[in-house]
């Protein structure tokens, strides 16, 4: 049995933030061959209910069983959405994340400096996020980019008096967000729930993905994972800084992104 790991946005999404149908069916036809899928990002819950639900379940109208092997972790895995007989549930959030009081503080920041390009994401409800709607992305692409990277900085003065909170930066989206409460949390828990005998794949298109691995790859569990992001952003020096070892297993895709990831999911359907 295997155990698919995947980060949601440039892996499951291209790089405009637009879900590949194509990807969403490979899970599926993974899923009926008995695999695990665990989808996760550090969007909120919403999102991938209003993004990912609709292709699952309009690929799964038959056979709504095929979506008891999905599993969705939304903030980097604070908030988990299960299936039980095809109907989904969310599970209450595990308690970590960013204070309520500091999300108030850094919108209270953010709002002295003008962002045309990126918007606050209120739907979030553990951590403090700016990012690039669809909209914006397709608009203009350098402006969103120009913006994130302004953002980054001004976030970064400020969890100067929050020394618990840390800033990362993904592909369209600057998030503060609580150390303890990164990717790695998905990688604790389906580590948790899994057989011995299961081989982990984990997808990731960025070096914070590396997280979702570290879990499995300290309990010296099976695994690979494949990163489908730019090649210069995952160096051989990263990987050892983020799992700690040399012996961490990373395949970089032939193509970059939701190209990348259909290439890894046919290989684990032959």
């Amino acid at each position: 049995m295997k155990h698919f790991i995947l980060d949601y946005d440039g892996v499951v999404t291209n790089n405009k933030a637009i879900t590949d149908p194509q990807v969403v069916k490979q899970l599926v036809q993974l899923a009926r061959k008995g695999h695990k899928i665990d989808l996760a990002t550090g969007r909120p819950m919403r999102f991938l209910e209003t993004d990912f639900l609709p292709h699952l379940r309009k690929l799964t109208q038959a056979f709504p069983h095929l979506r008891d092997s999905f599993i969705l972790s939304a903030e980097n895995g604070l908030e988990i959405a299960r299936f039980k007989r095809g109907k989904k549930k969310t599970l209450a959030a595990i308690g970590k994340g960013v204070a309520a009081r500091e999300i108030t503080l850094f919108r209270r920041i953010l709002a002295k400096h003008r962002f045309k390009n990126i918007t606050f994401d209120k739907d979030k409800q553990h951590m403090f996020t700016m990012y690039a709607t669809t909209k914006q992305l397709y608009s203009n692409p350098d402006a969103v980019q120009s913006d994130l990277d302004r953002a980054e900085v001004v976030l970064k003065d400020a969890v100067k008096s929050t020394p618990h909170l840390s800033v990362r930066r993904t592909l369209y989206a600057v998030d503060v967000i609580d150390p303890t409460a990164e990717k790695h949390l998905v990688g604790e828990r389906a580590l948790k729930e899994a057989r011995l005998d299961t081989h982990f794949v984990v997808v990731g298109d960025a070096a914070s993905d590396l997280l979702l691995a570290k879990p499995i790859h300290h309990a010296g569990r099976s695994y690979e994972f494949h990163f489908v992001g730019h090649h210069d952003q995952l160096s051989d020096k990263v990987a050892r800084q983020v799992i700690g070892s040399h012996k961490i297993i990373v395949h970089r895709a032939a193509a970059l992104h939701n190209e990348g990831t259909r290439l890894v999911l046919n290989k684990h359907l032959r």
